[in-house]
């Protein structure tokens, strides 16, 4: 496969990615009970031995849908090739899932629980990288050109108290990370990558925090 070609499906993965979430966005309703919602995470990387800076091609995205199943199902879009290898890269690696199993870009839920976690892994080639984590959930929609410029509207998958709900842990170090800081903006998450360590496992918890959620097994 040639590099255009990759660059291609790259981009056809992050187009269709965010395709799916326009399509939660429209069908989101207002109460928090099943309504559909999805939260975007992504991941920057620096190398402070080259003074480079990487970015993940596409955001890893946690979410409920009514039509969404806990297991595999059409909501669940794999990379175009393996991240395994990449300066910065976030994956969902389903390990239980048969014939399926294997990277993820999204890991959405039904809407049936109230509660529910997910993990995901951050990957660095880097050495010793340092490590920005942020999310939002808000996406940009093309709405309209003006002369040689385009305007840009952001809308909301979901409200503040699905966001209130929301942490975020290290399962390395069992810190927890609140979605939302205590004035409302949305919180970010920064840490070091041990010499060698190439990947590092996450937890996004919805619902209260409990001890079986510190652990690195699903």
């Amino acid at each position: 496969m040639t590099l255009l070609n990759k660059k291609f499906i790259s981009l056809l993965v992050t187009v269709v990615t965010f395709s799916l979430l326009s399509n939660v966005v429209s069908a989101h309703g207002n109460s928090e009970k099943g309504a559909n919602w999805y939260l975007s995470t992504t991941v920057s990387v620096y190398d402070n031995v080259t003074d480079a800076a990487y970015t993940a091609v596409n955001p890893a995205v946690i979410g409920k849908l009514a039509a969404a199943k806990t297991g595999k199902d059409k909501y669940d879009i794999k990379p175009s090739t393996s991240l395994a290898n990449n300066k910065a890269a976030l994956a969902f690696v389903q390990q239980d899932w048969g014939d399926h199993s294997g990277e993820y870009l999204t890991d959405f839920r039904s809407t049936r629980y109230r509660n529910d976690n997910w993990v995901f892994t951050v990957i660095s080639s880097v050495n010793n990288a340092e490590v920005t984590l942020n999310w939002s959930d808000r996406n940009k929609f093309i709405t309209q050109p003006q002369g040689n410029m385009t305007t840009n509207k952001e809308k909301p998958s979901l409200d503040s108290r699905i966001l209130m709900r929301l942490s975020l842990i290290d399962l390395s170090t069992g810190e927890v990370v609140d979605a939302l800081t205590a004035d409302g903006r949305l919180n970010n998450y920064r840490f070091n990558m041990a010499d060698g360590e190439q990947q590092r496992e996450f937890r996004w918890v919805l619902g209260p925090v409990r001890s079986k959620h510190l652990k690195v097994s699903r």
